[in-house]
């Protein structure tokens, strides 16, 4: 997201290709674990250690006097939000990952936008740092079977946010062009966007920055959220 730069957080963002995926049916053990696999392959080839790189390197430079960077990153104030396959990269690197290695410590909240729980349903209570969940109620990637992972003692523990924003699909959270419905949603117009930048930065204030105020925010729900579910403890 473009908008966070504006409320003095720093943003690395790092490239990745896209490649297809598909979620195993869990009545089948041995194709599910196919496609399990091909999943941490995928992330770990392609996600996770372009992430890692990235924050490394922005580490570096906020430690190097030529960098436009010195001195203006808090390295024990990160945060990492990713939307989909994104926010599965995000989950590996906050304790999700069957491997505990995995795991980044710099991390101290996460957000994750449209995010699914597979392959890590069985490890979200590895995640011991405050998450925040968004998904869209026209989402057909996402169930509400799933969303139970989420709000039950069963996956994440608190801090906990679980945010279902109304009248939104996939991919309303980036921004995408690659919508049928509606067309490209502007900042400054569109509910939608202006819910997710408002909890958003509401969530990554006062757990990276102490702001008491922003737990105000937390504590409402906006008429744009068609579900909104929170733990703080």
């Amino acid at each position: 997201m473009t908008f966070l730069p504006y409320y003095y957080f720093r943003i690395i963002s790092p490239f990745t290709n896209l490649c297809n995926t598909y979620k195993g049916e869990p009545l089948f053990s041995a194709v599910d674990n196919f496609f399990r696999d091909n999943y941490l392959n995928y992330l770990e080839n392609y996600r996770i250690n372009q992430s890692r790189f990235s924050l490394d390197y922005v580490l570096n430079m906020n430690e190097n006097q030529s960098s436009p960077f010195y001195g203006l990153i808090d390295a024990d104030k990160i945060g990492m939000a990713g939307h989909s396959l994104g926010g599965l990269t995000t989950l590996s690197l906050s304790g999700a990952h069957p491997d505990p290695a995995v795991a980044d410590p710099r991390i101290k909240a996460i957000i994750l936008l449209a995010t699914p729980a597979y392959p890590f349903e069985n490890n979200l209570d590895n995640v011991n740092i405050p998450v925040m969940v968004m998904r869209g109620d026209y989402d057909l990637m996402m169930t509400s079977a799933e969303d139970d992972l989420w709000v039950t003692d069963q996956g994440l523990s608190a801090p906990k946010f679980f945010l279902v924003v109304s009248q939104s699909h996939h991919f309303t959270f980036s921004q995408s062009p690659y919508s049928i419905s509606d067309p490209l949603p502007h900042v400054n117009h569109d509910g939608r966007i202006e819910v997710i930048m408002t909890y958003s930065l509401a969530f990554m204030n006062y757990y990276l920055k102490g702001d008491a105020d922003a737990l105000k925010v937390l504590e409402n729900q906006d008429p744009m959220l068609a579900q909104y579910y929170y733990e703080l403890e």
